[in-house]
This record gives C-alpha cells, structure tokens and sequence, in this order.
C-alpha cells in the first residue's frame, strides 16, 4: 500500500513540479537563513556563518533532490526504468513472452468470459426500482409444489389485509396475434394496469397520466406495447397513443409503449416469455381477470414496503393463509394451502445458479492450471538469467531492487496477457451465446461491461503478483558467489521441489475437471438413450389457434379440428395425424384436481390433455391396458377417460385400473365420475429430471378447448410438411394464424440444452487443462534432463544401459503423476458433489468413471515423461562430458 501511495504521490509531483519547485525554494531559503542566523549567534562572522549553513545542507539542488525522491518522484523514475527494461528483457525472449501471453490469455479469457455470463444472469440487479424489494408468490395446494399461479380472490384478499408491503399485482398468458391482413403471432400477456408502476418503470409514451386517474372499469382490454412492436410493426408512429389496432379480431386502443428493451423477468413456471409485446390491462373483477377461488392461474408479484424483511413478510401470508382457510372451508375442504414469497430475482435464476457457479469453479481451475504453467516458465527463465543477476547484485543492486525489477516484468507479462485474455473473452462470449439453453434468463444483459472490465484487471493483476514474487523469491535466496563462480550454469536456489509441486497441483486440478467432464459425457450418455414415452423421430407440431368469436359453439370447434384432420391426413407424406392441448414438453400444463372417492380427505392433482383421434398412435405413446377413445366418444361428451401409469400405481397399486372411476373436479359444481377405458405409459412432459403430475387425457368434446397442437407424423423430413399444413388450416378460417412450427426433436433438444452447454464447457475447459499440465509435466522432466545432463553422460559412460536412463527419468514422472493422481481424486471425491444438479443417472462419486479418468490421464501423463526420457537415453556420454 505504501508502495502505490508513493507512486501516486510522485506522479502528482510530476504534475505540479513547477508549483513544486517554487515551495521548495521558499522552504530551503526559511532554514538556510534560521542557520545563519543561529551560526551568528554562535559567534561566527556572517560569512562563515553562510558558508557553514550551506555546507550543512549540502546545496540546495540536492537537498530538493531529495525531497523529490521523499515525496516519490524516484519511485516514478525507477518504476519507468523497470517498464522499459523489462520490454526490452521480453523483446529478447520472444519465445517465453509469446507463450507466457498466450497461456494467460487462455486462462483470463475463458474465466471472464464465464464471469461475463454470471455477472449478466446472477450478479447485475433486476432493471426496475428497487428490485431486492420484488416477490413472486408461489402455492402449495392439492398435490401442487411451488406453482406459480394464484387465484384472484386470493389477490384481493391480501391487498385488503395486508401491512407490510405496498402492493400486489398479476401477470397471466395471454394467446394473441395481429390479425387482419398479416397475420403474426405475438408474446402477450394480461396484467394488472398497477403492474408496470409496481415495477418503478415509466412508459416511454402514454399512460403517465392515467395510471390512477382511470379507473379499472375504464381500462379494461386496453393494451400496452413493446418498444420493438412499435418500432417494427407500426414505424414508431409517435401518435399511435390512442390508436385502435387489430389483435385477434377485435380493435383494442394502444394507451402506451414500453421503454426499449423492457423485459419480463418473472422466473420458471410462469409460462411467459422474458420479452412481451403486448400487455392487456385487466382488473380483478368478473369483467376483466376474474374473481375465482379456485382458478390459480396467475403469476403475482408483491413489493415489499421499505425496510421489511422477507421473514417478516412471509409471517403476515401465513397468518393470511390460515384465515383464508378457515373462511372458505368448502372451498378448501381439508387441504393445506401455503405461499411461498420468494424473491423474484431468487426465483428467476436460482435454477441456473448451480450449473454457472459450477462453471465458474471449473474454468478457476483452468486459471490456476494456467499461472502454474507460466510459472514454470518463469522458474526456468529465471534460473537462466543467474548469472546476469548476480553480476548486477555485486556491481550494487540492492535484492529489493532486483525483486522490484522481477515483478514488473512479470505484471507486465500478465497485464498483456490479460489484454489478450480480453479479446479471447469476447469471441468466447459470442460461443457461450450460440451455445446457450433456451432456459438461460436475461440473456440479453450477457456481455462485456464495466464489471467485466474490472474483473479483468483483477485478474490480470493477481497472476503478475504472483509469479513476480516467485521469481523474486529464487532469484534473491540463492548465494550471489556462488553463482558467479559456477557462470549462470546453476540457479541461485534449488527450483526442483517448487517445479514438483506446481506439477502434480496441475495433474490434480486437470484430473478434477476431467472427472467432471466424464460425469457430464456419461449424463448425456445416459439422455440420449432416454425414454420420453413418446417416440419424438419425424413428428412436427403446428400450434392452432382458432377466434373465439367465430366458434363459440363447441360443435362447431370439433368440426373445425375434424375438418384439419381431414384435410392433412390425405397429403403426400403423412403418416398420422392428431392434436393435443397442451402439447408435452412445451412447459405448458392445464392442472386439475381429481380424487378416488367422495370422501377423500385431500383432492390431488394431474396434468390434464384434451386430444383428437388417433393422439396415442400419432405421438408414439404405447398403450399400456384396455382401449382408445372409440370415435363417437370424441363428438360426445361421454365420461370416459385414459390414465398414465403413475396415476394408476397410485390409485390401484395391485389391480387393473380399467373399469375404476376417478372423480374429476371434486367439491365443485363441476365435479363428475370418470371411467377409466385405457392406461397409457406416463409421458416425461416435465423433462428428464422430474417425474411430473400425473396424466389425464379426455376426448376432445369433454373438454373443447380453443387452442389446439396439431401433430403429424411424417415418412420423411417433417418440416417439408410444414408450409402446406400452415395453408390447409389457416384455409379453414381459423382467422388466427399457425404457428411455432417445430419438431418434436426440437422440443427434446431444449430438454437437453442445459446439459449439453454444460457438458461441451465441461469438456473445452478440462481439454485446454489436459493440454496445459502435459506440457507443464513435459517440461518440468524435460529441464530435468538438461540439469542432469552430466550425470546422464556419467552413467552411460560408466556401463548404464539407455533403459536403465530411461527408467530413471520415467521413475520421476511417475511420483509426479501418481502424487498428482491422488490428490485428484481426494479433490474429486469432494468437488464433483456441486454437479449433483446437472448430472442424470450416474452418481457424483461414480467408482466407472473416477477410475477410468484416472488411468487415461495416467497413460497420457506417462507418454508426456516418454520423450524427455527416450531423450535422455540417447545422450552422447563424450559431449556431455565436454559440455560440462
């Protein structure tokens, strides 16, 4: 500290130095003459007086000299000799600075450009006012765990008693398109018009005025939209507040626009997307959201009121939840209802958090492997430079000095390394962003800013600091005589025991990594041969969205279906044809309640599937016990149901499900008796990780939704398919238009794609570790060979066979590596636990893959100390000797 306080204080002397030498030369003539004086008075004549006064101070030149180098004018000057000598030391060692740059670029850039994903994902604060005070209220309720959704009563509920926080507002999907001459679908939602204040974000046009002057009866269906709706649909037309505009068939009126860029970040489960174009204001009546009890359908945000804590919060929706309870009984009979207030910046990232926080730990060891590498560098470096070293210690430099040199060639080296490390990141940034999993929130905020700037100086700083001080610490402990004696041949200390060290921590972090990385190819291994429970090959899906004003009947929603099915079962190509709503392993989910008797203490909960014909051969799910849907129980509302495995395990465990009656809906007006007519295998709708609700599936006219998936099973590529389906529908007069055309492969793929990110960062970072530590091991036996050279050329000469020499230096790679080895595996054993979250069908301490990885690096390792000792056996005793 004290080093850098001079620094700056000497750099702002050379800022001021006329201003400095002017209050130096008022300073100096004060003592001079108080001198004299005193001399006088001593009973010298004024001119000895004078004399002896200037004498004293030795001239006044050198005494400002002086007081330049007190106040670090010095320092400046020499650390600018160091900067300059030490360009001129890497000028002449192109080699080692070209290597030593690349190396720690390598390590910096792969670091900041992981740190630049979770600075972006889980450092940088939500954008909206206050975020820390932001909550997202999750339910527990009949079966369901941590479900986003709530039913409006409850809303109103908490505004009406609550204290500790100033509002709650809600968000739910809404399926909206621009229609009328193109047709586009578009991410819509219904909120709340308190929403957008809730959040502290101001509208960039509209709404300021009304916000609170309107009331809710006013408001409703009004919309807000996008910045880049209005920019890329309506030209950034600056009127357009007040303007009607067509969305699905009807002609709400635009009463603001968003700022650019304004995101959603609202966490898993909530089935919206981060970036909205269009906001329905609604109100918590009958003619807007609704005022259900049991629909828990929408996403609800709260902001906590200043200075209230979390726990404090959560107290007052217990106590709230529990007077719910005892007040609505019928409604919730004996079931436990419970939220959860989670805050919203928790809850978007904390499914992503581990996976990151491993990658963070992984490319660490990346870094470290890295500066252990360079410092090899520097050991050898260092060790050759001896004799020019100790020739400027006896000529009068001091070891401080020689320390100081060392370190400002090192920082300089790091600092370009980190320079360079900065460009890698920002090519590795834009691979992180191809590669990354649909499920990565507030992807937009990745990138190279302030913070990643910092972190890289830091970065860049740390290594420098540290491989200076090794440097220094071999260069001033060894004997300057001795040295000088020997010409540089020998290094001041013995680096071999540091050289060691360095070695095996390398093999040991390169093994962690590489045991990560064979746990991650062993998951992915493992997914790839994975059982969905439906067959994903040459399936395309075709979301179908028809107007609601058009087909109000629902006879006339199954004729419109009938019709599509109709006309794409007869095009060239297809195999079968059906629909669902929802379609699996979209995130979409319809819950419903249903219970096994009348007098069941707690109603639970499924995943409920409307379907067309055909659905369970179409979609590849095999049909497990009794029959399909037979054809008229699709055009009539016939109680009849198919159930999934899971729900037929749990409901009858030892006996055919077949024949048995579910009771769907129960302690509601709408609550009837199913018959159970087939089991079907349970289809993995929730990904591979979680084994999901139960599924009921139900004939289309039991439950005639609006919103269909088509899904067509094709002979070949299903996407040749998609434009001539596309037409066919939208022919029919769905006055909507079709769309997320994908493939089921698709819908896996997204399944995977956190796994698959994780894995191919997994395997990058420990193949760059891999390549690092066998050139550190290479090169560590290779300077052994160099500094035993004489001994080598003594053994041979004395009868040793070239095996014999071969075994000897084989014999010290194989301490190293199995020293390293082991550590590794101790490391192993309690690092990899972090992967737990990412890891599927294989453990963490998996004995297969710890001990594969380690005989692998262990026969890498052992070709790497090959070289350097077949190289040894063949030295020429009579040049080695001459040599030496």
């Amino acid at each position: 500290m004290s080093l850098l306080n001079n620094l700056w204080r000497g750099f702002m002397s050379l800022l001021r130095s006329d201003r400095f030498d002017r209050e130096m030369d008022e300073e100096l003539r004060f003592h001079l003459e108080r001198q004299i004086e005193e001399n006088i008075k001593a009973g010298m004549s004024p001119q000895q007086a004078r004399y002896a006064a200037r004498r004293s101070f030795g001239g006044v030149e050198q005494s400002k000299e002086e007081c330049r180098d007190m106040r670090g004018t010095r320092c400046i000057e020499d650390f600018g000799q160091d900067l300059r000598y030490g360009l001129r030391t890497l000028r002449r060692s192109p080699g080692f600075a070209t290597v030593a740059v690349l190396v720690l670029g390598l390590g910096i850039g792969a670091n900041i450009a992981i740190f630049s994903v979770a600075n972006g994902v889980l450092l940088r604060p939500l954008p909206y006012a206050d975020p820390e005070r932001l909550a997202l209220i999750r339910l527990d309720f009949r079966g369901v765990t941590g479900h986003a959704g709530i039913a409006p009563a409850e809303v109103q509920d908490f505004r009406r008693h609550t204290r500790l926080f100033e509002g709650f507002e809600v968000i739910a999907p809404n399926n909206s398109s621009l229609t009328g001459e193109i047709m586009e679908k578009i991410p819509s939602a219904t909120i709340t018009e308190g929403l957008i204040p809730l959040l502290g974000v101001r509208p960039l046009l509209g709404m300021a005025s009304s916000d609170t002057a309107a009331g809710p009866q006013n408001r409703v269906w009004d919309v807000v939209i996008s910045y880049e709706l209005w920019q890329t649909r309506f030209g950034g037309d600056k009127q357009i507040i007040g303007r009607k505009i067509e969305v699905n068939n009807f002609n709400p009126a635009v009463v603001g626009v968003m700022p650019r860029g304004f995101r959603m970040y609202l966490g898993p489960g909530t089935n919206l997307p981060e970036r909205i174009d269009l906001f329905f204001l609604g109100s918590l009546t009958a003619d807007g959201l609704g005022t259900s009890r049991s629909d828990h359908s929408l996403t609800t945000v709260a902001r906590l009121r200043p200075g209230v804590t979390f726990k404090r919060a959560q107290g007052e929706i217990d106590a709230i939840a529990a007077d719910l309870a005892r007040q609505y009984a019928k409604v919730y009979g004996n079931t436990s209802v419970r939220f959860h207030l989670v805050p919203l910046h928790k809850d978007l990232v904390g499914r992503v958090r581990p996976a990151i926080l491993a990658l963070l730990g992984a490319v660490g060891f990346v870094l470290l492997i890295a500066c252990a590498n360079v410092a090899h560098l520097v050991l050898t470096r260092t060790s050759a430079r001896a004799n020019e070293l100790a020739v400027r210690c006896a000529l009068g430099a001091g070891r401080r000095r020689i320390m100081r040199q060392l370190l400002t060639e090192n920082l300089l080296v790091s600092l370009i390394g980190g320079v360079a490390g900065l460009f890698i990141a920002v090519e590795g940034v834009h691979l992180l962003l191809f590669l990354r999993p649909a499920n990565l929130p507030r992807q937009e905020t990745i990138g190279i800013d302030g913070a990643v700037l910092a972190a890289t100086l830091l970065l860049s700083l740390i290594p420098g600091v540290g491989l200076g001080l090794i440097s220094a610490w071999q260069a001033v402990k060894g004997d300057i005589n001795e040295s000088l004696k020997t010409g540089g041949r020998q290094p001041f200390g013995g680096p071999g025991r540091l050289r060691n060290t360095l070695v095996t921590a390398e093999v040991a972090l390169s093994l962690v990594l590489l045991v990560g990385a064979g746990l991650m190819i062993r998951t992915f291994a493992k997914l790839s041969r994975f059982d969905w429970g439906l067959d994903p090959t040459h399936l395309l899906t075709l979301q179908v969205n028809i107007q609601p004003r058009s087909f109000t009947a629902h006879e006339s929603r199954w004729r419109f279906y009938q019709q599509a099915l109709e006309k794409v079962r007869v095009l060239p190509g297809v195999e079968a044809v059906s629909g669902v709503g929802p379609l699996p392993l979209t995130g979409a989910e319809i819950l419903e309640s249903y219970a096994l008797g009348e007098t069941a203490q707690e109603p639970l909960s499924a995943s409920l599937h409307t379907v067309l014909p055909e659905y369970f051969h179409s979609m590849g799910i095999r049909m497990l016990a009794g029959r399909d849907f037979a054809p008229q129980e699709y055009e009539q509302r016939v109680a009849v149901a198919i159930i999934d495995a899971n729900l037929a395990r749990h409901a009858w465990p030892s006996e055919s499900p077949i024949g048995k009656k579910i009771l769907w809906r129960p302690r509601t007006k709408e609550q009837k008796w199913l018959e159970v007519a087939g089991m079907v295998e349970h289809v993995k709708a929730s990904g591979f990780r979680e084994e999901g609700r139960p599924q009921i599936y139900v004939p289309y006219m039991s439950y005639p939704i609006f919103d269909i998936a088509l899904v067509v099973r094709s002979k070949a590529d299903p996407l040749t398919l998609a434009g001539v389906i596309k037409k066919e529908a939208e022919r029919l007069g769905t006055r909507r238009p079709v769309h997320t055309i994908r493939t089921m492969d698709e819908y896996v793929a997204d399944q995977l794609a956190e796994t698959r990110f994780a894995l191919v960062l997994m395997g990058v970072f420990a193949s760059i570790a891999l390549a690092l530590c066998l050139i550190g091991l290479y090169g560590v036996i290779a300077y052994s060979v160099s500094r035993r050279t004489h001994e080598i050329g003594i053994r041979l000469a004395l009868g040793a066979e070239a095996r014999a020499v071969e075994r000897l230096v084989l014999a010290q790679g194989i301490r190293l590596v199995a020293t390293g080895i082991v550590a590794g595996l101790t490391g192993a054993f309690a690092l990899t636990r972090v992967l737990s979250s990412l890891v599927y069908g294989v453990s963490v301490t998996d004995p297969v893959t710890f001990a594969g990885i380690a005989v692998l690096l262990g026969a890498v390792a052992l070709l790497a100390c090959y070289l350097p000792a077949r190289r040894a056996a063949k030295v020429d005793p009579m040049a080695a000797l001459r040599c030496e």
